[in-house]
Protein backbone atom coordinates (compact mmCIF):
# COMPACT_ATOMS: atom_id res chain seq x y z
CA UNK A 1 0.00 0.00 0.00
CA UNK A 2 1.33 3.56 -0.49
CA UNK A 3 1.77 6.06 1.91
CA UNK A 4 -1.07 8.55 2.45
CA UNK A 5 1.49 11.86 1.23
CA UNK A 6 1.51 9.65 -2.42
CA UNK A 7 -2.01 9.84 -3.26
CA UNK A 8 -2.10 13.81 -3.10
CA UNK A 9 1.21 13.54 -5.80
CA UNK A 10 -0.44 10.87 -8.10
CA UNK A 11 -1.74 11.01 -11.24
CA UNK A 12 -5.22 9.65 -11.78
CA UNK A 13 -5.55 8.22 -15.51
CA UNK A 14 -9.70 8.65 -16.45
CA UNK A 15 -10.74 6.32 -19.48
CA UNK A 16 -14.76 6.03 -19.99
CA UNK A 17 -17.18 5.97 -23.17
CA UNK A 18 -16.21 3.81 -26.27
CA UNK A 19 -17.10 0.48 -24.45
CA UNK A 20 -20.32 2.09 -23.36
CA UNK A 21 -21.26 3.56 -26.82
CA UNK A 22 -20.36 0.45 -28.89
CA UNK A 23 -22.84 -1.87 -26.64
CA UNK A 24 -25.08 0.83 -27.25
CA UNK A 25 -25.01 0.61 -30.97
CA UNK A 26 -24.53 -3.26 -31.00
CA UNK A 27 -27.88 -3.21 -28.94
CA UNK A 28 -29.58 -1.05 -32.19
CA UNK A 29 -30.39 1.46 -29.00
CA UNK A 30 -31.48 5.43 -30.90
CA UNK A 31 -29.23 8.20 -30.90
CA UNK A 32 -31.76 9.45 -28.24
CA UNK A 33 -30.97 6.74 -26.09
CA UNK A 34 -27.56 6.71 -26.32
CA UNK A 35 -27.31 10.46 -25.85
CA UNK A 36 -29.06 9.71 -22.51
CA UNK A 37 -26.79 7.02 -21.68
CA UNK A 38 -24.01 9.72 -22.37
CA UNK A 39 -25.22 11.73 -19.91
CA UNK A 40 -25.73 9.56 -17.52
CA UNK A 41 -22.45 7.86 -17.60
CA UNK A 42 -20.73 11.73 -17.13
CA UNK A 43 -23.10 12.80 -14.20
CA UNK A 44 -21.01 9.34 -12.57
CA UNK A 45 -17.73 10.37 -14.09
CA UNK A 46 -18.15 13.85 -12.12
CA UNK A 47 -19.25 12.46 -8.81
CA UNK A 48 -16.11 9.36 -8.91
CA UNK A 49 -13.31 12.68 -9.90
CA UNK A 50 -15.22 14.77 -6.77
CA UNK A 51 -14.96 11.13 -4.32
CA UNK A 52 -11.33 11.20 -5.43
CA UNK A 53 -10.85 14.62 -4.61
CA UNK A 54 -12.21 14.54 -1.05
CA UNK A 55 -9.72 11.93 -0.70
CA UNK A 56 -7.43 14.07 -1.76
CA UNK A 57 -6.49 13.73 -5.65
CA UNK A 58 -5.27 16.55 -7.25
CA UNK A 59 -3.61 15.29 -10.88
CA UNK A 60 -6.16 13.97 -13.47
CA UNK A 61 -5.94 12.73 -16.79
CA UNK A 62 -9.20 12.85 -18.59
CA UNK A 63 -8.91 11.51 -22.30
CA UNK A 64 -11.72 11.09 -24.75
CA UNK A 65 -12.77 8.18 -26.82
CA UNK A 66 -11.52 7.44 -30.28
CA UNK A 67 -12.81 7.34 -33.13
CA UNK A 68 -15.12 4.33 -33.51
CA UNK A 69 -16.78 4.82 -36.83
CA UNK A 70 -13.04 3.35 -38.25
CA UNK A 71 -12.49 0.10 -36.47
CA UNK A 72 -13.68 -2.97 -38.42
CA UNK A 73 -15.56 -4.36 -35.67
CA UNK A 74 -18.14 -1.11 -35.82
CA UNK A 75 -17.74 -0.91 -39.55
CA UNK A 76 -19.55 -4.65 -39.65
CA UNK A 77 -21.69 -4.37 -36.25
CA UNK A 78 -23.07 -0.99 -37.79
CA UNK A 79 -22.56 -0.75 -41.56
CA UNK A 80 -22.88 2.40 -43.18
CA UNK A 81 -24.62 3.57 -46.36
CA UNK A 82 -22.41 4.45 -48.81
CA UNK A 83 -23.12 8.08 -48.63
CA UNK A 84 -22.42 8.02 -44.47
CA UNK A 85 -19.09 6.83 -45.11
CA UNK A 86 -16.26 9.42 -45.48
CA UNK A 87 -12.89 9.79 -47.89
CA UNK A 88 -11.29 7.09 -45.39
CA UNK A 89 -14.67 4.88 -44.94
CA UNK A 90 -14.54 5.38 -41.01
CA UNK A 91 -18.76 5.82 -40.45
CA UNK A 92 -20.05 9.74 -40.34
CA UNK A 93 -22.59 9.02 -37.65
CA UNK A 94 -20.38 6.61 -35.50
CA UNK A 95 -17.73 9.21 -35.49
CA UNK A 96 -20.94 12.22 -35.03
CA UNK A 97 -21.89 10.46 -31.99
CA UNK A 98 -18.32 10.36 -29.95
CA UNK A 99 -17.67 13.47 -31.08
CA UNK A 100 -21.21 14.38 -29.31
CA UNK A 101 -19.91 12.37 -26.28
CA UNK A 102 -16.17 14.21 -26.56
CA UNK A 103 -18.02 17.67 -26.24
CA UNK A 104 -19.98 16.75 -23.16
CA UNK A 105 -17.00 15.11 -22.04
CA UNK A 106 -15.01 18.39 -22.78
CA UNK A 107 -18.03 20.52 -21.16
CA UNK A 108 -17.70 18.43 -17.82
CA UNK A 109 -13.96 18.81 -17.10
CA UNK A 110 -14.70 22.42 -17.30
CA UNK A 111 -16.77 22.24 -14.96
CA UNK A 112 -15.17 20.73 -12.80
CA UNK A 113 -12.44 23.13 -12.89
CA UNK A 114 -14.63 25.30 -11.55
CA UNK A 115 -16.09 23.34 -8.57
CA UNK A 116 -13.09 21.68 -7.70
CA UNK A 117 -10.11 24.75 -7.73
CA UNK A 118 -7.36 23.08 -5.78
CA UNK A 119 -7.37 20.02 -8.83
CA UNK A 120 -5.65 20.05 -12.11
CA UNK A 121 -7.75 18.57 -14.82
CA UNK A 122 -6.02 17.84 -17.97
CA UNK A 123 -8.33 16.87 -20.89
CA UNK A 124 -6.64 14.68 -23.49
CA UNK A 125 -7.45 15.00 -27.06
CA UNK A 126 -7.16 11.09 -27.72
CA UNK A 127 -9.55 11.26 -31.06
CA UNK A 128 -7.53 13.63 -32.70
CA UNK A 129 -4.77 11.55 -32.77
CA UNK A 130 -5.96 8.04 -33.63
CA UNK A 131 -8.31 9.96 -36.37
CA UNK A 132 -4.93 11.58 -37.86
CA UNK A 133 -3.22 8.56 -37.82
CA UNK A 134 -6.17 6.48 -39.70
CA UNK A 135 -6.86 9.09 -42.25
CA UNK A 136 -3.48 9.70 -43.03
CA UNK A 137 -2.18 6.04 -42.85
CA UNK A 138 -0.09 6.13 -46.24
CA UNK A 139 2.03 8.85 -44.63
CA UNK A 140 2.82 7.08 -41.56
CA UNK A 141 3.90 3.82 -43.94
CA UNK A 142 0.97 2.36 -43.19
CA UNK A 143 -1.00 0.21 -46.60
CA UNK A 144 -4.49 -0.94 -44.28
CA UNK A 145 -6.04 2.19 -42.20
CA UNK A 146 -9.45 0.01 -41.41
CA UNK A 147 -8.74 -3.61 -42.65
CA UNK A 148 -7.75 -6.17 -39.58
CA UNK A 149 -4.97 -7.71 -39.96
CA UNK A 150 -5.80 -10.50 -38.02
CA UNK A 151 -9.31 -12.29 -39.28
CA UNK A 152 -10.90 -14.75 -41.69
CA UNK A 153 -13.27 -13.51 -44.01
CA UNK A 154 -10.80 -11.31 -46.53
CA UNK A 155 -12.64 -8.11 -47.99
CA UNK A 156 -12.37 -4.80 -47.37
CA UNK A 157 -12.00 -5.34 -43.18
CA UNK A 158 -11.33 -9.04 -43.25
CA UNK A 159 -13.48 -9.09 -40.06
CA UNK A 160 -16.18 -11.52 -38.76
CA UNK A 161 -18.12 -11.00 -35.57
CA UNK A 162 -18.20 -14.68 -34.82
CA UNK A 163 -15.20 -15.80 -36.57
CA UNK A 164 -12.67 -13.66 -34.36
CA UNK A 165 -8.66 -13.63 -34.42
CA UNK A 166 -7.58 -17.09 -32.66
CA UNK A 167 -10.73 -19.01 -33.70
CA UNK A 168 -10.76 -22.71 -34.78
CA UNK A 169 -12.49 -22.81 -38.15
CA UNK A 170 -13.47 -25.72 -40.59
CA UNK A 171 -12.09 -25.17 -44.17
CA UNK A 172 -12.82 -27.02 -46.68
CA UNK A 173 -13.46 -30.19 -43.85
CA UNK A 174 -9.91 -28.80 -41.99
CA UNK A 175 -9.61 -27.25 -38.58
CA UNK A 176 -7.17 -24.31 -38.67
CA UNK A 177 -6.90 -21.47 -36.57
CA UNK A 178 -7.14 -18.06 -37.57
CA UNK A 179 -4.07 -16.07 -37.13
CA UNK A 180 -2.23 -13.24 -38.01
CA UNK A 181 -1.62 -11.83 -41.64
CA UNK A 182 2.42 -11.92 -42.90
CA UNK A 183 2.83 -8.81 -42.00
CA UNK A 184 1.11 -6.81 -38.95
CA UNK A 185 3.42 -3.80 -39.84
CA UNK A 186 1.15 -2.56 -42.48
CA UNK A 187 -2.06 -2.63 -40.73
CA UNK A 188 -3.21 0.11 -38.26
CA UNK A 189 -5.72 -2.18 -37.09
CA UNK A 190 -4.53 -5.57 -35.29
CA UNK A 191 -7.98 -7.76 -34.70
CA UNK A 192 -10.94 -5.80 -35.96
CA UNK A 193 -10.57 -3.49 -32.62
CA UNK A 194 -7.55 -2.58 -31.33
CA UNK A 195 -4.55 -0.88 -32.79
CA UNK A 196 -1.42 -3.19 -34.00
CA UNK A 197 1.75 -2.69 -31.92
CA UNK A 198 3.42 -0.55 -35.23
CA UNK A 199 0.57 1.85 -35.32
CA UNK A 200 1.13 2.11 -31.18
CA UNK A 201 4.82 2.57 -31.77
CA UNK A 202 3.77 4.77 -34.80
CA UNK A 203 2.03 7.29 -32.13
CA UNK A 204 4.72 6.97 -29.19
CA UNK A 205 7.49 7.79 -32.16
CA UNK A 206 5.94 10.93 -33.44
CA UNK A 207 4.98 11.99 -29.64
CA UNK A 208 8.54 11.89 -28.63
CA UNK A 209 10.27 13.13 -31.78
CA UNK A 210 8.30 16.08 -31.57
CA UNK A 211 8.03 16.59 -28.60
CA UNK A 212 7.85 20.55 -26.45
CA UNK A 213 8.75 22.12 -23.11
CA UNK A 214 6.19 20.09 -20.87
CA UNK A 215 4.40 23.13 -19.57
CA UNK A 216 2.70 23.02 -22.73
CA UNK A 217 0.52 20.12 -21.47
CA UNK A 218 -1.34 21.48 -18.59
CA UNK A 219 -4.48 23.37 -19.27
CA UNK A 220 -3.76 25.42 -16.57
CA UNK A 221 -1.08 26.19 -13.81
CA UNK A 222 -0.81 23.65 -10.68
CA UNK A 223 -2.03 25.53 -7.66
CA UNK A 224 0.33 27.43 -5.49
CA UNK A 225 2.27 25.10 -3.64
CA UNK A 226 1.85 22.58 -6.25
CA UNK A 227 4.22 21.12 -8.48
CA UNK A 228 2.79 18.71 -11.40
CA UNK A 229 3.73 14.94 -10.89
CA UNK A 230 6.70 14.01 -13.08
CA UNK A 231 4.37 11.07 -14.70
CA UNK A 232 2.66 14.12 -15.99
CA UNK A 233 5.07 15.98 -17.48
CA UNK A 234 6.23 12.86 -19.34
CA UNK A 235 3.03 12.22 -20.69
CA UNK A 236 3.08 15.85 -22.02
CA UNK A 237 5.16 15.20 -24.56
CA UNK A 238 3.91 12.48 -25.77
CA UNK A 239 0.61 13.88 -26.19
CA UNK A 240 1.79 17.32 -27.55
CA UNK A 241 3.72 16.34 -30.94
CA UNK A 242 1.07 13.70 -32.05
CA UNK A 243 -1.83 16.47 -31.77
CA UNK A 244 0.33 18.88 -34.25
Amino acid sequence: MPKQKYFSQALYTIDIGVNDIVQAYVQNMTDVEIRAIIHDELGILASSIKSLYDEGARFFWVHNTAPIGCIPFMLVSVPPAANQMDSVGCSIPLNKMVEYFNSELSRTVVQLRKELPLAVLTYVDVYSVKYKLISHAAEYGFKYPIKACCGYVGGKYNFNRNIRCGSPVVVNGTLITVNSCKDPSTHVNFEGIHFTDAANKCLLDVWNITAPPPVCFLDREPPAGMSAPSNLILFSRMHYGCCQ
